[in-house]
């Protein structure tokens, strides 16, 4: 009797074949088949009856046939089985563009099947965009590699950045989600700034800037003039009070209001205090991007603002996006909205100053230049 199997001892293997029964003389060849083919690392011969002796026997094992199953095809990827799929050669796996492979990309024909899960290939997607402030999306097709979303706003508001975005094979969407913005404040201000000169440009910002602070403080003051008083309510009615007046101001929003602006507080690296304002402090910068590092200037609030401060501070960021870049004004780089403590207007940095400090110092220079060329006259 012939036992094939993975254990040494050949009680434990399984019988290959039928049993042989014959008297084998000197020089004799007996072959036995395993039908069907039997995998096994051990081959052992048993001889049976009542004469158990055997001289000399040698085995000779030919393995054929232990094959894996073969895999022609995975949905939405390829095979490679360079050697075949027979016992000790290995297949390669790949997906087709915009899919990524889920499992292992190769697998080894083994005694008893291929050693793991043939993988999947699954469609690589972005991350959903559900919604725009003041906007809509449209995906048709889905958010997944390849496909295109439209994007669109409201009545009242037009688009900053371009109408669609592709998905990508990095899960990233190609450039920008754009943002909507009022139609009415940019229109007034372009139609402002078009007909103005180079000349009247710094006048207009500053007029723009006094504006905005004038604003601020009368809405300030209006507030505080229409406080009620409530030392003659009684108890619930002021409790109610309380609640109804909280309701009214609201605080930091938890999330970034202007996404096209947004800009994490990790990357600004404060350094000198330049100037100051009302409820504002305004520092020389320095933001952190991939690949390099440039100067901007950041407005921050005071560390005792108050929380009526903070507000009024977010309403000054949200004049300064509805303005938009225009070439007449300094440029806006980004805001931080999210974190309390961190709230800061980021614009870009002018090397020679504002332009009243720098026209100061051209005629300071101008006139320790005409007194030079005086004294140089008088020299003998």
């Amino acid at each position: 009797m012939v036992r094939v199997g993975p254990n040494e001892n050949f009680n434990h293997n399984n019988q290959c074949g039928q049993t042989y029964t014959a008297t084998p003389t000197a020089g004799q060849t007996i072959v036995v088949h395993c039908d069907p083919p039997m995998p096994g690392r051990y081959v052992s011969v048993q001889i049976m009856g009542q004469r158990r002796t055997l001289t000399v026997c040698e085995v000779e094992v030919y393995v054929t046939g232990i094959c894996c199953d073969a895999i022609t095809e995975i949905t939405n990827g390829q095979v490679n089985a360079t050697d075949g799929y027979c016992s000790g050669n290995d297949i390669q796996f790949s997906c087709d563009t915009g899919y990524e492979l889920v499992g292992n990309s190769f697998a080894i024909c083994r005694d008893e099947g291929w050693d793991r899960r043939i993988p999947t290939c699954q469609r690589i997607c972005c991350d959903a965009i559900t919604e725009i402030t003041n906007g809509q999306v449209n995906a048709t097709d889905g958010y997944c590699s390849g496909n295109d979303i439209q994007l669109s706003c409201s009545p009242g508001y037009e688009l900053v950045g371009r109408p669609n975005a592709s998905c990508q094979e990095d899960r990233s969407w190609g450039r920008e989600i754009p943002t909507c913005r009022k139609q009415e404040s940019l229109t007034s201000i372009e139609a402002i700034i078009g007909g103005a000169s180079a000349s009247t440009a710094a006048a207009l910002i500053v007029a723009v800037s006094v504006f905005i602070v004038f604003f601020l403080r009368r809405r300030r003051k209006k507030r505080e003039d229409s406080q009620i008083s409530i030392h003659y309510f009684v108890p619930d009615d002021r409790i109610i009070h309380n609640r109804r007046m909280q309701e009214m101001v609201p605080l930091v929003p938890a999330r970034p209001e202007f996404p096209g602006f947004e800009v994490d507080p990790s990357r600004v690296t404060l350094g000198e205090r330049i100037g100051s304002g009302a409820f504002g402090l305004a520092y020389r910068a320095t933001l952190t991007g991939d690949e390099e590092a440039e100067d901007v200037v950041v407005k921050a609030v005071k560390d005792n603002a108050s929380e009526e401060d903070k507000l009024s501070f977010l309403q000054e960021i949200r004049a300064v996006v509805d303005l938009g870049v225009q070439k007449n004004l300094l440029g806006l780089v980004g805001c931080c909205t999210v974190v309390r403590d961190h709230l800061y207007l980021i614009t870009e940095f002018m090397p020679y100053g504002d332009l009243k400090g720098f026209l100061r110092k051209c005629r300071q220079v101008s006139h320790i230049d005409v007194a030079f060329r005086k004294l140089v006259r008088r020299d003998p």
